[in-house]
């Protein structure tokens, strides 16, 4: 049996989900309410609130709901900047410090991966 070995010369890029564009865009305006519902929702749900990634699905799904009720102006303005960005990286190439993640969690497990890569 032949196994394939991981390629880790190059990060190759791809192109950011819109909710993922609109997280960094206006996360300002998005943390305050995913804070406030998580402590909500960890109340009403402990054993849910404390497995693994729970927080980080719980966020995703806020964001996903508030860019679902932004308007058509703030959509296409975020496509336009997902597209530009797009376009950007694959002239300079990806920023391995560029994350959009909040769970504490998965910030130990990346830098891990990182560590080991080096």
């Amino acid at each position: 049996m032949t196994q394939k070995l991981l390629d880790l010369r190059g990060k190759q890029t791809r192109k950011l989900q819109l909710t993922q564009m609109y997280a960094r865009m206006f996360s300002e305006r998005i943390q305050p309410v995913v804070d406030e519902r998580w402590q909500a929702h960890r109340v009403l749900n402990p054993k849910e609130a404390s497995t693994k990634g729970s927080l980080l699905s719980f966020r995703n799904k806020i964001i996903k709901e508030m860019y679902e009720e932004e308007s058509a102006q703030v959509k296409a303005e975020v496509k336009r900047r997902r597209d530009e960005e797009e376009a950007s990286e694959d002239e300079m190439g990806a920023d391995e410090d560029d994350l959009d993640v909040v769970d504490p969690e998965e910030r130990k497990r990346q830098a891990k991966a990182q560590a080991y890569q080096r």
